[in-house]
C-alpha cells in the first residue's frame, strides 16, 4: 500500500478560537491508483489535501495516523 490515512482531523485558528474542520477523514491508496474527491462547498476537500502537505499556515492542529510507502511516517500530531 503507498498511501494509509487515518483519523485525519485539522482544526483551524481563528479570532474566536479554534474551529474543526475535519474530524475522522479515513482512506488508503494502492500503489498506481488515483482517487478524485467530490463535495460540496466547504465540506473539507482542499483542507485535506493541505493538511497532508502542511500547506495553510492557519492550520492550528492537525493530528493523522499517516503510512507511506509501508513506513511509518514522522508526522504524528502536530500543533501550531
Amino acid at each position: 500500500m503507498s498511501l494509509q490515512v487515518e483519523n485525519l482531523t485539522v482544526y483551524y485558528q481563528t479570532l474566536k478560537g479554534a474551529v474543526r474542520a475535519l474530524e475522522g477523514a479515513t482512506f488508503a491508496l494502492a500503489d498506481g491508483e488515483i482517487m478524485g474527491l467530490a463535495g460540496e462547498s466547504g465540506c473539507g476537500k482542499t483542507t485535506l489535501g493541505y493538511s497532508l502537505i502542511h500547506l495553510a499556515s492557519r492550520m492550528r492542529y492537525i493530528r493523522v495516523v499517516l503510512t507511506w510507502m509501508a513506513s511509518n511516517c514522522p508526522f504524528g500530531t502536530r500543533t501550531r
